[in-house]
């Protein structure tokens, strides 16, 4: 995903509510790495989706997962 994303990691671009971001720390909590957390969020629906609150501020990357080092091989 991080080599088609348009955006870099912080950059919103999918809509989220408000209220997920109080949650979202919890959420991710769940995971053993923003790995794990961004491989089960696109598999639940993401990046457009996010049923399991892993990316509060929709830039579609869950978890404070950072896309940078792949984004920057493909550049």
């Amino acid at each position: 995903y991080a080599l088609k994303a348009p955006n870099r990691m912080g950059e919103a671009i999918y809509p989220r509510s408000k209220i997920a971001l109080a949650n979202s720390q919890k959420s991710c909590a769940r995971y053993a790495s923003p790995e794990a957390a961004q491989q089960t969020f696109l598999s639940s629906g993401g990046p457009k989706r996010d049923p399991k609150n892993l990316d509060p501020d929709g830039d579609g990357f869950a978890c404070y997962w950072d896309p940078t080092p792949f984004q920057n091989v493909k550049n």
